[in-house]
C-alpha cells in the first residue's frame, strides 16, 4: 500500500471494514506469523466517536467492547509550545 487517504465512513463502506477486520483476525491464525499471540498482544483497539451510534453498534456486533475507564487526552498548538518552552 503506497498511500493512505482518509475520509469519514459512509455507510456502504461496513462491509470492506468488517472485512479489514476479519482479515486481520485472521492473519493472527497462521501458525507461521503468530507473533502477536507468543508475545501476549492479543488485542486491537480504535477510537470512534461517543455520539456515533452507527460505528458503535457495528463494533459490538462483531464483538468489540467499550473501554469506559480510559479518557483520550490531547495536546494542539499553544499547549504544545507552552510545554516544550517555546
Amino acid at each position: 500500500m503506497d498511500r493512505v487517504k482518509l475520509r469519514k465512513a459512509e455507510r456502504e463502506d461496513a462491509s470492506a471494514i468488517l472485512a479489514f477486520i476479519e482479515r486481520l483476525a485472521e492473519y493472527e491464525k497462521l501458525s507461521h506469523e503468530r507473533v502477536a499471540i507468543e508475545e501476549e498482544l492479543v488485542r486491537v483497539e480504535w477510537w470512534v466517536l461517543d455520539w456515533y451510534e452507527p460505528s458503535i453498534k457495528f463494533y459490538e456486533s462483531i464483538g468489540a467492547k467499550p473501554m469506559s475507564d480510559w479518557t483520550v487526552y490531547r495536546m494542539d498548538g499553544e499547549a504544545i509550545q507552552s510545554f516544550v518552552g517555546d
